[in-house]
């Protein structure tokens, strides 16, 4: 696996700044969708949300595929379902290989730099900005229930992954994160690729849907698109078979044995699913969402009830199901209107009021690689290096925070370490210190970051003055943990100097 440096540049937090417009941007591995507020429409409550063009479009402001297409000379040419139908189109007429048509390019972008300023981004949680959007638009939600001390979960079940966070009303009305869980991944596409598996076991060909995509894309897109509709549609209490429009290409498939073998799923014009057979393509989703919630009630007790949101949570069956689960019979569950577009309205209100979230649960525990005075007593012989003259220890974890820690928006950790430039070939090193994460550390235990289930997350990389390093550095980095994004500040206590630094993020090549 290849890793490779992400240069990031340490800034301040944009929080301290007034803005006259918030723009909110959803970019999702298969949807993606924007929204935007001025000062004075956020204060009616207004929030405008993307209207995307199409003729198949199901929702004008529901998001849209993430998919662009490109002209032959590398100009835009449309974003969305515009671009799935206008590429189908294409390939109807086969000029297709006189465009460029990129999707699911979401981790891609993770290493593009937009033309914005740093501290014009701000990065918002989906649960947390869900959460904000039930809390404050009292004209679309009951909110008496966001009382102090009231605990609740948001269950934000997207097409990817499903992802659950667990908040408590402070007195001062801001939220505390004490619980977060990231899901499997059993969002909607689970039941999307079960849909698939049936069509192809149906006429016994295992790339049906590529040779109907290939054959007739416009139908094929239709087919995907009537499947969608019908998979928000029914619910617990829908009776007989699921209809879908059949295309004709797709019967090309079904020689004389098959449409005999079948004849009561397929006819000339359409596909008739049986209705326990329809449910069961959400039988995964629906078990791995119901088992985790059970264990995190466990863990946690007593909630006072469930946020649904994301685009899976569209689904009336899924939720009919979870509602109906005995486990749950005490809980009240909050199903806001347009499930899909609740975080993108809610990130728009956290850009305004970032501090809205008080109190973070940390994930990991976190700290540096520093050296440590050698100590034979303690230290093993292996770790054992002379640096600038001076006998040292190599590889020693300084914790700044442990996992499950609740931290506070504001809250700093405070690493403090120094280094030795007595000798004129150090006097203009570039320092590094290496920022690490791991789950099994024990408090007041000696680890070292070359024990198994450390990662090393990035490096503070600290650029010496002018004129070089003095002697002796005393290095000073404060860090930020609670905010949604880690927040780094380095300064030389002993001579008074804020320190020129950056932060290089490690990351996997391969899963990009």
């Amino acid at each position: 696996m290849g890793t490779g440096k992400l240069p990031v540049q340490v800034s301040e937090f944009s929080s301290e700044y007034e803005w006259d417009i918030i723009v909110a941007f959803d970019i999702g591995t298969s949807y993606s969708g924007y929204a935007y507020s001025d000062k004075k429409e956020i204060e009616r409550n207004t929030i405008n949300l993307n209207e995307w063009s199409g003729n198949s479009t199901l929702d004008p402001k529901a998001k849209a595929p993430t998919t662009v297409l490109l002209n032959e000379d590398q100009t835009f040419d449309s974003f969305g379902y515009e671009a799935e139908e206008r590429y189908a189109q294409r390939v109807e007429e086969k000029t297709h290989n006189k465009c460029y048509r990129f999707r699911n390019f979401k981790m891609k972008l993770y290493h593009e730099k937009a033309d914005i300023a740093e501290y014009q981004i701000v990065l918002a949680l989906e649960p947390e900005a869900a959460a904000l959007y039930c809390k404050n638009l009292p004209d679309r939600m009951l909110t008496e229930s966001f009382e102090p001390g009231t605990k609740y979960m948001v269950l934000d079940m997207g097409g990817g992954t499903i992802d659950i966070v667990v908040h408590k009303i402070m007195e001062d009305g801001t939220l505390a994160e004490v619980y977060k869980a990231s899901g499997g991944d059993w969002g909607g596409t689970v039941v999307d690729a079960q849909f698939k598996d049936f069509v192809n076991e149906l006429f016994k060909n295992k790339e049906c849907f590529e040779n109907l995509w290939e054959l007739a894309p416009l139908d094929a897109l239709e087919f995907e698109r009537e499947f969608e509709a019908k998979k928000r549609q029914i619910s617990s209490n829908t009776k007989g078979n699921i209809r879908l429009q059949l295309p004709a290409r797709l019967m090309q498939f079904a020689n004389t044995e098959i449409q005999k073998e079948h004849k009561q799923t397929l006819t000339l014009a359409h596909m008739h699913v049986q209705n326990e057979h329809f449910k069961s393509f959400f039988t995964t989703p629906k078990d791995k969402i119901i088992g985790i919630l059970k264990n995190i009630l466990v863990e946690i007790g007593t909630i006072n009830f469930i946020i649904l949101v994301g685009g899976f949570s569209g689904s009336r069956f899924l939720t009919d199901e979870i509602k109906s689960n005995p486990a749950f019979s005490s809980i009240k569950f909050i199903s806001p209107n347009e499930p899909g577009t609740v975080v993108l309205k809610g990130a728009v209100l956290f850009g305004y009021n970032p501090r809205a979230v008080s109190a973070r649960i940390c994930r990991y525990t976190y700290g540096f690689s520093v050296l440590k005075d050698f100590d034979s007593k303690i230290h093993p012989q292996s770790k054992h290096i002379i640096v600038d003259g001076e006998e040292n220890c190599d590889d020693v974890f300084s914790v700044l925070v442990y996992k499950d820690e609740l931290i506070k928006y504001e809250e700093e950790r405070t690493h403090m370490t120094y280094s030795s430039h007595r000798n004129e070939d150090r006097k203009f090193v570039t320092l590094k210190d290496e920022l690490f994460q791991a789950k099994n550390v024990v408090r007041g235990q000696l680890a070292f970051v070359t024990d198994e289930g450390f990662k090393a997350i990035g490096k503070v990389v600290s650029t010496p003055p002018e004129n070089g390093w003095p002697d002796r550095v005393d290095h000073t980095t404060k860090i930020y943990f609670g905010q949604t994004s880690i927040r780094i500040e380095c300064c030389d206590t002993a001579n008074k100097e804020k320190i020129k630094a950056s932060f290089e993020l490690e990351y996997d090549r391969d899963k990009t």
